[in-house]
């Protein structure tokens, strides 16, 4: 089911048209899957002060200073053709990333410096391509080396994907993570919802301590309700210690309440493998889910309907 994804798009050399101006920050505008990469990327590059804006306009404390990046793998995103249109009225220095489509004709009518990326794959699907495309954008060409070289976790992670799978079958998944971790769930209740075609959703510690897991107690008439949930725990051996310690609490506590619990271990090593290998399982395990529920995993025909009715 991987296609060996990740090898294909570990070839893809970013070719930037234009000239960027220097930044000393920048926000990214984009949506869904078409804004995975800046949220796996703000953590990771603290240096750069990425800001990530899933949403119409700009950030109300937006800076003349920064570059504001419009990523759309569509080129079509009602979202951030306003985010990229807004920009440039107000003379900010801009760049957009796109496989075609209105929002790359524009940047290339108004002159704006963009990188045109391949297309044949949903947005959740092209996560690397779009993790380059940014990197080179945001002058860190030697990562994009670093990122490339773990291409190979994709064939590390079937067994465990089907394992997954099996946890998460007829179930709504739950899927926590650290604060430092957070894109990771994002990545996987998105990956969840569209491939998958199933609810599924995510938060962090420690905060879900404090109100949602009260939710999942199953306590008189609501056990049904928890009985049809999964929680799954991504684990990171440099998480805090104090977070590490709430979430073997949190499998205890739910497991002697007969919930199920699914732990899931971050391999050991850099950032760039942590994450390229979180990707993999949870796609895969989403494309074995979609199999057996008997949906096509590519097309999201009720969010296609829902934009017509836009």
């Amino acid at each position: 089911m991987s296609t060996h994804i990740l090898k294909e798009q570990s070839a893809f050399e970013p070719q930037l048209i234009g000239s960027l101006s220097t930044a000393s920050s920048f926000v990214c505008g984009g949506m869904g899957g078409s804004a995975l990469h800046a949220r796996v990327l703000r953590p990771l590059l603290p240096e750069k002060q990425i800001t990530v804006h899933a949403d119409y306009g700009l950030p109300q404390s937006s800076s003349p200073d920064a570059l504001y990046i419009a990523t759309s793998y569509s080129g079509e995103t009602e979202e951030t053709l306003s985010f990229f249109r807004e920009a440039c009225a107000r003379g900010y220095a801009t760049a957009v990333i796109a496989s075609g489509g209105t929002l790359l004709n524009e940047a290339k009518d108004k002159g704006i410096p963009y990188i045109e990326i391949p297309t044949g794959r949903q947005p959740r699907d092209s996560f690397l391509v779009l993790v380059k495309a940014l990197l080179y954008i945001l002058g860190e060409e030697r990562s994009m080396e670093e990122w490339s070289a773990h291409a190979a976790v994709e064939d590390e992670v079937h067994e465990q994907a089907s394992a997954l799978a099996d946890s998460l079958e007829n179930r709504i998944p739950l899927v926590y993570t650290s604060v430092q971790n957070e894109a990771l769930g994002y990545i996987a209740k998105i990956t969840l919802n569209e491939t998958a075609k199933v609810p599924a959703f995510s938060n962090v510690f420690p905060e879900l301590n404090h109100n949602e897991i009260q939710g999942l107690d199953p306590l008189g008439k609501t056990a049904p309700l928890s009985d049809s949930l999964a929680v799954v725990l991504i684990t990171d051996t440099e998480d805090f210690e104090g977070v590490q310690k709430r979430m073997r609490a949190l499998e205890k506590i739910l497991t002697d309440r007969s919930l199920r619990v699914v732990s899931i271990e971050l391999p050991k090593g850099s950032s760039e493998g942590k994450v390229l290998w979180a990707w993999m399982l949870v796609r895969e395990t989403a494309h074995i889910l979609a199999d057996r529920y008997g949906v096509e995993a590519d097309p999201t025909p009720l969010i296609d309907d829902f934009k017509k009715l836009l």
